[in-house]
């Protein structure tokens, strides 16, 4: 008997924990051993992915948790992000996908990337985020992988890259292209995904949710591939869960107070595990960045969306720093003088925050530095 035969007995998902006999498994459909103490940190009762999202929309149900520049902002509150979610999870059980089978994601850090991740999950399949830089062969061996059913792409760049291997991937049930028009014969748009998802019944998603268990893998994060091919490492809702509760506590991060900025590879599991899973524990709003972010544009987006938790790989800090120091060396005289006393106060003023003081002349130096430091 199969993990899966003996797995799907049990039905009081999706927040259950089934039996596991071990703290690890290296099949996609096994389950893991949940250590639980009294201990606050191991207190914590497991919660699966879609009670999650739901009762965090349920009790902040107009709070922005999505936003995007197209042209203008365009906003998903958390009721909508949770309504399209499940949306979508539909269409791909219609599309044809199966339990503890992957559905690839591809393109650049976008409503639609997050929402198809949800949806992947609450229809009980597996997301797998692919990197934009990936080329064709490396895409087939992804897919090929974690059994890909579904394809979500962002463009038809990213289109062809999977079409160039289909023929490899005779498994593959669906590719749906979120952004322009369908690069291909049978390819459907973001808005034909969610008619779908619109068409069908809860029945069916309600009945992979009575199979889920927090316990049991959701998520593969694949490396880049840079010293051999890709190696898929497996995340339970529980895991994921608990990891983004413990960030929030531990970075007093405090519910609808704050705002982040998504531009990391959401193919990676540091900005997977923030932008996606800790937003929502904390009733954040995610302010997507434009695709040449790490090319120029993050600054700007930056000063607009004036984040309140952000997170930046060593060379993001450096550029930051430079540029810091490009605009000091640009003034003299009295207003340096005021810019290197910002600083130094800035910085006490954060500190305090984070130990849990206040200052209102703080305050008073952070709007100063704030509104002088890019000039």
């Amino acid at each position: 008997m199969s993990n899966l035969e003996v797995i799907g007995n049990y039905k009081n998902g999706p927040d259950q924990v089934i039996p596991a006999s071990s703290f690890k498994t290296w099949n996609a459909d096994g389950a893991t051993q949940v250590f639980l103490s009294d201990e606050e940190a191991a207190s914590y009762k497991p919660k699966s992915v879609y009670t999650m999202l739901k009762e965090t929309a349920e009790d902040y149900p107009n709070h922005p948790a999505l936003a995007v520049k197209r042209g203008v902002w365009k906003y998903w509150t958390y009721k909508e992000y949770f309504e399209e979610s499940k949306t979508v999870a539909k269409a791909f059980i219609k599309l044809g996908l199966d339990r503890f089978h992957g559905i690839c994601i591809m393109g650049f850090n976008s409503p639609e990337w997050v929402i198809a991740n949800y949806g992947a999950v609450f229809a009980g399949g597996l997301s797998t985020g692919v990197y934009t830089t990936n080329s064709p062969e490396a895409c087939r061996y992804l897919a090929d992988s974690c059994d890909a059913q579904i394809i979500v792409v962002e463009d038809v760049t990213c289109l062809n890259k999977f079409l160039a291997v289909k023929r490899f991937l005779p498994s593959i049930k669906a590719i749906i292209q979120w952004s322009g028009i369908p690069g291909a014969p049978g390819v459907l748009s973001w808005p034909e995904l969610l008619a779908t998802g619109l068409a069908e019944k809860d029945t069916e998603l309600n009945e992979r949710l009575s199979l889920s268990a927090v316990n049991q893998c959701c998520t593969l994060i694949y490396t880049s591939g840079t010293t051999g091919p890709p190696k898929g490492v497996m995340y339970s809702q529980d895991l994921l869960i608990w990891t983004a509760l413990q960030y929030k506590i531990n970075s007093l991060l405090k519910d609808t107070e704050e705002c982040m900025v998504s531009y990391l590879p959401l193919s990676h599991l540091a900005a997977h595990l923030l932008d996606i899973y800790l937003s929502c524990v904390s009733v954040s709003t995610v302010c997507f960045a434009q695709p040449d972010a790490l090319k120029g544009s993050l600054l700007q987006t930056l000063l607009e969306v004036q984040p309140t938790c952000f997170m930046g790989v060593p060379r993001v800090w450096e550029k930051m720093y430079e540029k810091m120091q490009e605009a000091e060396a640009s003034v003299g005289g009295l207003k340096k003088i005021i810019l290197s006393w910002a600083k130094y106060h800035g910085l006490n003023y954060y500190n305090a925050i984070r130990d849990g003081r206040y200052s209102l002349l703080a305050e008073v130096v952070d709007e100063l530095w704030s509104s002088q430091s890019m000039m």
